[in-house]
């Protein structure tokens, strides 16, 4: 069950009896969503609803010693890099979803900082965060922890300001 509360105008969503992807368009008079598909309005509750997911790529990198310059008892150097995280609690730890606010942020900023130190200790040029809307409380310290960071160059809202797109930058 999806709380329609939560969700913003464009957002897509699954309509769970078809599994066809619909667009958020708002809430009626009577509480329902209003979910525009194949460009008709249709109400749905959110017991109707699901949360849509876009697949995300995991990027391979394989290196060889020689060519990142590693120290020679390392003949493959193989990762596996994220190139995204979702700081929605629900997404996140969906077991402290209904925990007080303070635990919540506190969970998503370690998050954020262990996502940013290991995107920076295996050199991606890029990254995304998603935050979400909200607020602003958690994109705010986003920004402010990005600026923290010297390896960052620049960093973009995305996703109607729900997320942020950064590139970072390494001296060689």
């Amino acid at each position: 069950m999806l709380n329609i509360n939560d969700l913003w105008i464009g957002d897509k969503v699954i309509i769970t009896e078809s599994n066809l992807v619909g667009i958020f368009e708002g809430i009626n008079k009577n509480g329902k969503a209003e979910i525009k598909v194949d460009g008709k309005i249709n109400l749905f509750s959110g017991a109707d609803l699901k949360e849509y997911r876009e697949e995300v790529q995991s990027f391979e990198f394989e290196f060889l010693d020689e060519e990142i310059n590693q120290a020679p008892k390392i003949k493959n150097y193989k990762s596996k890099l994220k190139s995204e995280i979702d700081l929605h609690i629900q997404i996140l730890s969906p077991e402290n979803t209904n925990s007080h606010p303070a635990t919540i942020i506190e969970i998503q900023i370690e998050a954020l900082q262990k996502f940013i130190q290991d995107s920076i200790a295996k050199s991606a040029r890029t990254v995304t965060i998603i935050h979400g809307k909200g607020e602003g409380k958690l994109k705010e310290y986003v920004h402010q922890y990005l600026d923290s960071i010297p390896q960052t160059k620049w960093k973009v809202l995305t996703n109607k300001n729900g997320a942020t797109e950064v590139w970072f930058e390494y001296l060689r």
